[in-house]
């Protein structure tokens, strides 16, 4: 069961990195990483290339939108997952998150959800 896993993103290069990273390190390895840039003017493009991993997308809209909601929705367009999974550029996976989540929809489920944790960094 392939996951697509939709990132939008503004401005936020070396926190998208560690979310990216976050989610490489799953136990859970059938997935794509689909990041949306909209219309980021930092090095944002130029940090994610530089991840050598061939799962991932990524995605430049024209111009900032100013809300994640247009950037998710042209990450869902490109998607070839079974699932969709939603990140925020600032969020840190759980190492077994997708693993338990599979499971979880491999039982019948079509929507699933998890709880948070706060970091104060």
């Amino acid at each position: 069961m392939k996951i697509a896993i939709c990132i939008p993103t503004y401005n936020r290069a070396d926190l998208l990195v560690k979310t990216v990273q976050s989610i490489l390190c799953q136990t859970y390895q059938n997935f794509e990483i689909i990041i949306v840039s909209d219309g980021s003017t930092d090095e944002t493009k130029e940090k994610i290339l530089k991840i050598n991993d061939n799962r991932l997308i990524f995605l430049e809209l024209n111009k900032n939108f100013g809300y994640p909601a247009k950037a998710r929705n042209e990450g869902i367009k490109k998607s070839n997952g079974s699932f969709i999974a939603f990140c925020d550029d600032d969020d840190l996976w759980h190492i077994d998150k997708l693993r338990k989540q599979v499971n979880i929809a491999k039982k019948g489920f079509d929507f699933i959800f998890t709880n948070k944790s706060f970091i104060n960094n």
